[in-house]
């Protein structure tokens, strides 16, 4: 099991940088244009 350990501690730690990486995206103002509805 300590095999294992480390791969899921890395798993978790990938998702929190992505999930990290994904909030600050939306949070910063973009300099695309709108995209979808508010194309209209």
């Amino acid at each position: 099991m300590g095999d294992y350990t480390t791969a899921i501690i890395a798993t978790l730690g990938i998702g929190i940088v992505m999930t990290a990486a994904v909030v600050f995206a939306l949070m910063r103002p973009s300099d695309m244009p709108p995209i979808g509805e508010n194309r209209n």
